[in-house]
């Protein structure tokens, strides 16, 4: 079943929870009453981390103009040097030898409350829903002891909660309280790592977030995330134009994949190489009935 997640925001945006938006928020609500988001990728809009950060504080009506119009026309948020690239390559060196130590979790495990922090494996395989994975994933969720190797990433990320247009609201959350924050850590092996292309739901975020551990033509050669251009609907390949340590934002509806990861090499998932991303996710809980998840691309 197709599913229209414009309908299923403007329904959000009219349950009252959304009283709390910073003007980042009130602007991409005010936009959302008039155009519905563009899912076809048009360019990238790069920013300095400082720069990007001093802005975001600042709260110019310029620059959250500018944002807005990123989120609704396609265009590719870039922050250039959000962390050091040596310092992300550490972290995620760390999280794969805990990852080692730690016992695979089921890759169907639901969050509700008490679930604990995860790490699974997704073998190939195909999806009731259409679309399939290759990937390690580990999932930190606040409510759990914190992990403070991942410390520096959730200070960092923080930001694209702001110019989502929220300010403190579901950090203490708990899946119960239906909407929840995560940390994705995602390593998708030499060998083949990859998913399907798909797109995501944005009836709670406006803004899809992660930083970049590993780069194009150092820690992988073939593959990579990609995106569908507006004009032609081709694949336009994005990892080329982003190094370790920078940190991107796009409209969650954007349709996008992963092409597998350096696919001639043989995958083994003790190995850390391939693919690394840190993504930060405001979602909804498995306690929320009707609770929306991805779906693969349709094209049109």
């Amino acid at each position: 079943m197709k599913v229209n997640f414009y309908k299923l925001l403007c329904k959000f945006l009219s349950t009252g929870k959304t009283n709390n938006m910073n003007s980042f928020g009130k602007k991409l609500q005010e936009r959302s009453k008039k155009i519905k988001p563009s899912n076809y990728f048009t360019g990238i809009k790069e920013w300095g981390y400082d720069d990007f950060c001093n802005r975001v504080d600042n709260g110019d009506p310029s620059f959250i103009e500018e944002i807005v119009d990123c989120v609704f026309n396609g265009k590719v948020i870039v922050v250039r040097n959000s962390m050091d690239a040596s310092k992300i390559s550490e972290i995620s060196s760390k999280i794969h030898e805990r990852g080692k130590t730690l016992k695979l979790s089921d890759s169907s495990a639901s969050m509700l409350d008490g679930v604990e922090n995860i790490h699974y494996i997704t073998a190939p395989s195909k999806y009731k829903d259409g679309y399939k994975a290759i990937d390690h994933s580990y999932y930190f969720f606040p409510w759990n002891q914190p992990y403070d190797v991942v410390s520096p990433i959730l200070k960092t990320v923080s930001i694209a909660k702001v110019i989502s247009g929220y300010d403190e609201e579901f950090h203490e959350n708990i899946p119960s309280d239906g909407v929840i924050e995560r940390l994705h850590v995602i390593h998708y092996p030499s060998g083949g790592g990859t998913i399907s292309e798909h797109h995501d739901p944005y009836n709670v975020s406006w803004l899809n977030c992660g930083i970049y551990a590993t780069e194009f033509g150092k820690d992988y050669h073939k593959g990579g995330f990609f995106m569908r251009e507006a004009k032609t609907k081709k694949k336009i390949h994005i990892d080329s134009k982003v190094r370790a340590g920078d940190m991107i934002f796009f409209f969650p509806g954007l349709y996008h994949g992963m092409d597998p990861i350096d696919p001639e090499d043989e995958i083994d998932y003790n190995s850390k190489k391939g693919r690394w991303f840190f993504n930060y996710n405001l979602l909804e809980s498995h306690h929320v009935k009707g609770r929306q998840s991805s779906l693969p691309y349709e094209p049109s």
